[in-house]
């Protein structure tokens, strides 16, 4: 049985029987490690259900899983968004990635220019799950959010920065970030970036971006709808234009959240 319900993190547990709760922190604490483990373990234990349906809690049906392994056990059949359209949806996978992407950096103090902060949940979760030292500089638009952070436009601060001071660079918008990705690829950046590629609204393509992949101007306003359909397709064109082989992530709709490692050109 597929169980695709939308989960809020207040109201987890709510799909369950009553006693679920309990039963599992007895579980995990018996088990008392991952049954998949292996070197890409990562976060707290969790308990998962193997045909994805929370009624059937039969032994033989339940793991006690990192919070990475439960992910991808779980990613083909559903969704678990955390909350509702803010930049914080699909708080799980954006977590597993930039865990996923520390792996890569053999060094403890890692620098990360976090260039869509809002409070700064996604690294602050991240944190508690590496031991890693994370230097983080935000940037946010908005004057209302928690901690110190640049204000402003992050589009014209990034063509600014010395990047051979980072090692992430961090552009979860919610949006099309191309001309920060743009200004990235311009400076030659070495290291990882994570990105959020959404189509919102209409769905519409910034224009340079399909400049750039060879769509003169005169056939964009002729149809600027036809030209904005399978945008991660034209993304990933865009990006293969500047070195990027190879891009790692969830591609759910058309929310899009990967990351590459930018060391080739």
């Amino acid at each position: 049985m597929n169980t695709n319900k939308h989960r809020t993190k207040k109201g987890f547990y709510e799909i369950y029987p009553k006693w679920f709760k309990d039963f599992a922190r007895e579980l995990i604490k018996e088990k008392k490690e991952c049954e998949f483990k292996d070197e890409t373990c990562m976060g707290r234990l969790t308990v998962a259900h193997i045909d994805q349906n929370p009624v059937n809690n039969d032994l033989s049906n339940l793991k006690v899983l990192c919070q990475s392994h439960h992910i991808r056990l779980d990613q083909p059949f559903h969704v678990f968004s955390m909350s509702k359209k803010t930049d914080n949806s699909h708080l799980l996978e954006k977590i597993e990635l930039r865990l996923e992407s520390l792996s890569f950096i053999k060094k403890n103090n890692i620098n990360i220019l976090e260039a869509y902060s809002g409070d700064g949940k996604i690294w602050k979760e991240v944190q508690k799950q590496t031991k890693k030292n994370l230097n983080i500089l935000k940037i946010e638009v908005k004057d209302n959010k928690k901690g110190i952070y640049l204000k402003g436009d992050n589009a014209k601060f990034i063509p600014l920065f010395n990047f051979e001071n980072y090692d992430i660079i961090d552009l979860d918008a919610y949006g099309v970030p191309y001309q920060q990705l743009r200004a990235i690829f311009q400076k030659q950046f070495k290291g990882i970036v994570h990105v959020t590629f959404i189509q919102s609204g209409m769905g519409g393509l910034p224009n340079g971006l399909l400049k750039d992949i060879g769509y003169i101007e005169s056939m964009i306003k002729k149809c600027r709808t036809l030209f904005s359909k399978n945008g991660m397709e034209k993304m990933q064109n865009f990006l293969y234009q500047n070195n990027v082989k190879q891009i790692t992530g969830y591609f759910i709709d058309r929310k899009n959240y990967f990351y590459f490692k930018n060391d080739d050109n």
